[in-house]
């Protein structure tokens, strides 16, 4: 499994603005928020498919709905934080798990970062 980290060990962790500036672009399709093997969000057009679908990612999230308001230049993005601490707790499950992670919220249980230090630590192993 170490060969799929190999990318993502040698850079840093995303950051929440990197996570608004995918949300802003994109309100015309419905959307799942996901994240790649190697800790890459991106968004996928969900056009034909089922959400629960979508397999061969570390990370799967909400989905967006076409117009709903939630994403695109419009939206007011105010679940951004939920939808980046999510992001961080599925991302560290997978990490110490190896399984691919469905999360559509987050738990709150940890703080940003908290998340993030754990991220550290389980990267840290892996090297």
């Amino acid at each position: 499994m170490k060969l799929l980290f190999i990318e993502f060990l040698s850079r840093e962790i995303l950051t929440q603005e990197q996570i608004k500036e995918l949300l802003i672009n994109d309100e015309n399709y419905h959307n799942s928020l996901i994240v790649d093997f190697n800790g890459y969000p991106r968004l996928v057009k969900l056009v034909g498919q089922a959400p629960a679908s979508l397999k061969g990612y570390a990370g799967r999230f909400e989905t967006f709905g076409a117009g709903n308001g939630y994403v695109g230049s419009s939206s007011s993005l105010n679940h951004l934080e939920g939808t980046y601490q999510a992001k961080l707790e599925a991302w560290c499950l997978h990490l110490s798990s190896e399984k691919e992670i469905n999360r559509d919220y987050s738990t709150n249980e940890y703080s940003i970062e908290e998340q993030i230090d754990e991220i550290n630590r389980q990267v840290s192993v892996l090297k």
